[in-house]
């Protein structure tokens, strides 16, 4: 007799605002990276966070505001 199999997703990563994202898969321990969009920075968060599989990412979603210039 066979065990029962499943696999485990996350959720899709929190889109942030003026900021792009990319990652490989839904799956645990796979990461998702932002880079905020030109002319912004990141000023709180994390730039990575990884999915750890029991149903959140790890760290904090990240804020990209814009750069003040002169």
């Amino acid at each position: 007799m066979s065990k029962p199999f499943f696999e485990i997703t996350c959720a899709n990563p929190i889109p942030v605002q003026h900021a792009s994202l990319s990652y490989p898969g839904l799956s645990p321990g796979n990461s998702v990276t932002y880079t905020c969009e030109p002319g912004y920075i990141i000023v709180s968060g994390d730039v990575v966070r990884t999915f750890h599989g029991l149903g959140g990412w790890t760290g904090t979603k990240p804020k990209c505001q814009g750069r003040y210039r002169r």
